[in-house]
């Protein structure tokens, strides 16, 4: 698979996006479960967008199973938009 970012913004896409690399690695579902554990069901649901919340630990596990690097990055080019606004915030709190 490309070195291309994939955005994703909901859940079903997450989910392709996860096939999609899975496949791309070689790994079954069954594989994959095996080596995040979890259930296969549970896999084919994140896939198919079905789980409300899927959990950031288990997402995170997939990842690294996949070897896939997650990044956190503003939605415009405008450094102060959004997150980042509200990471200065959070910062300045804590100074």
């Amino acid at each position: 698979m490309s070195e291309k970012a994939i955005i994703i913004s909901s859940l079903p896409a997450l989910g392709r996006a996860i096939a999609s690399y899975r496949r791309a690695a070689g790994y079954t579902q069954r594989e994959l479960s095996a080596a995040v554990g979890v259930s296969r069901v549970w896999i084919g649901e994140l896939e198919r967008g079905q789980l409300a919340n899927p959990g950031f630990d288990r997402l995170l596990a997939i990842f690294n199973v996949l070897q896939i690097r997650f990044e956190i990055v503003p939605a415009s080019d405008d450094p102060r938009s959004g997150l980042a606004d509200f990471l200065i915030e959070k910062r300045q709190s804590y100074d």
